[in-house]
């Protein structure tokens, strides 16, 4: 048996059901319909969610070049200072994003204000508590692009500086709260240990922590999954702006 042939072997025996970005991506799916506007906060240089969705589409970012696909509009912008008038959007997204922002109570108010009433925001993002977050919160920023790169493959300008301010469940909540949204989910999901995956041993090492620790204590598990709500009660009363501020 070949050493990518183990991987790939444990990956899908394993992990089969177990892929966080698809459960993501299907329950954004799920609260949009095809007039419905929708809002990537974080969409990434190629904005991979919003080709996979249907709707009118948005995505902002930092990055300094878009790759969008037909039909999706991008515009480089702070998810802490959305350029975007109230009540715009139906749902809101963020994936992998909340973990860099160095305010992140802010993006949750931001979101709120660009959210018509009864509007969602659907987040995946990294739990402070998972083995690899600790170990990026102890390494220097300096160093991740390079040791990314190592382990994934990942070109090293894609790789941005850590934070962990809002990473765990009970900040999540607080933001929440304090941003006007309702709690409608939020879940601890397993996957497999792809950070690790770059060497055979390293990977059966990640997947016997997952397989001990993490699949039976939740809070241990990678990935923060969590759907809030703008509560629906005004929704008779909205009005509805430009979409780009003035």
């Amino acid at each position: 048996m070949s050493r990518g042939f183990l991987i790939s072997w444990l990956r899908e025996s394993l992990y089969r059901t177990e892929r966080p970005e698809r459960t993501f991506v299907a329950t954004v799916a799920e609260h949009l319909v095809r007039s419905d506007f929708i809002l990537d906060v974080g969409c990434g240089f190629d904005t991979a969610t919003l080709k996979r969705l249907t709707g009118r589409r948005v995505g902002i970012d930092l990055v300094p070049q878009f790759t969008p696909a037909p039909g999706v509009h991008v515009v480089r912008a702070d998810a802490q200072s959305l350029p975007f008038s109230d009540q715009q959007f139906e749902v809101a997204c963020s994936r992998s994003v909340l973990e860099h922002l160095e305010d992140p109570g802010q993006m949750f108010r931001e979101v709120a204000r660009v959210l018509r009433p009864g509007g969602y925001f659907i987040i995946l993002t990294p739990n402070q508590w998972d083995y690899i977050s600790l170990a990026a919160m102890l390494i220097p920023n300096r160093w991740h692009a390079r040791l990314v790169r190592c382990a994934t493959g990942r070109p090293e300008e894609r790789t941005f500086p850590t934070l962990y301010r809002a990473n765990d469940v009970g900040t999540l909540r607080r933001l929440c709260r304090a941003a006007g949204l309702e709690v409608r989910r939020i879940d601890l999901l397993r996957q497999h240990p792809h950070y690790l995956q770059a060497h055979w041993l390293l990977y059966l090492i990640g997947v016997l922590i997952e397989q001990a620790l993490q699949r039976p204590v939740p809070p241990l598990r990678p990935w923060i999954f969590a759907i809030f709500q703008v509560p629906p009660q005004d929704r008779g009363k909205m009005t509805v702006g430009r979409l780009v501020k003035s």
